[in-house]
């Protein structure tokens, strides 16, 4: 699959901290702060990424230029099982 990607980002205006869940984040100004990978696919290639878990397809809506997809999933089998290490 090609992936396609927006990225935006906020700029800190001043030296600033935030803290969140109880940890502290200190920014630079100037600094970029990542705040979103939007990922584009097409109606196929997001079909593909879907199916090795299990989901496939059910309806489709789009704008007439056919830019934008709200996608109704189902459920079509189970993922396979992946390996993981055994709990210690």
């Amino acid at each position: 699959l090609e992936h396609q990607r927006v990225e935006s980002f906020l700029i800190s205006r001043s030296r600033q901290s935030v803290t969140v869940a109880g940890e502290r984040f200190v920014f630079d100004a100037g600094e970029p702060i990542l705040t979103e990978y939007s990922h584009k696919y097409t109606i196929d290639g997001f079909a593909d990424l879907a199916s090795p878990a299990g989901w496939a397809i059910h309806k489709v809506w789009t704008d007439r230029q056919g830019l934008f997809a709200v996608v109704h999933m189902v459920v079509e089998s189970e993922p396979p099982l992946q390996a993981s290490e055994p709990d210690r």
